[in-house]
């Protein structure tokens, strides 16, 4: 499947967090406590894992994104990857720092940036299911 500029770069920025995400995860796993404690490797985990599952999130989104024919449902789910890009750097990114005295206050941005995200992807989604040419389940045409 040939994917375009934007969908790759999606995609690598995902791929990317992956890995960040699975490293710092094994690093709280297998040797934090000992550095900073068990509160920092609950924190570690916690982000990581919030991390992952916005990385799955951005997956999906570029490898759909050359499937959207809508002109502004594909920058719906262009504005949802960028939200999503700038929440996890933010809420988990922020939380990484947390336990070394970081400040609480970016994660809850990033937070926020993230459920932002969220919504404009259900917006997207539901823009995309209503401008559909197929029809409906169950329908006669």
């Amino acid at each position: 499947m040939d994917l375009s500029r934007a969908a790759w770069t999606i995609v690598l920025f995902a791929t990317v967090n992956g890995l960040i995400a699975q490293v710092l995860e094994s690093y709280s796993a297998h040797g934090l406590t000992e550095i900073a404690g068990e509160y920092a490797a609950t924190v570690f985990h916690m982000s990581a894992k919030y991390q992952m599952w916005h990385v799955l999130a951005l997956l999906f989104i570029g490898l759909i994104l050359d499937r959207i024919a809508d002109p502004a449902t594909k920058r719906l789910m262009v504005v949802t990857s960028v939200l999503f890009a700038l929440g996890m750097a933010a809420f988990s990114g922020g939380m990484y720092w947390v336990p070394f005295g970081g400040n609480v206050y970016m994660a809850v941005g990033g937070a926020i940036l993230l459920q932002m995200g969220w919504f404009a992807f259900v917006v997207a989604s539901a823009m995309a299911v209503w401008r559909a040419k197929a029809p409906a389940i169950g329908s006669n045409r």
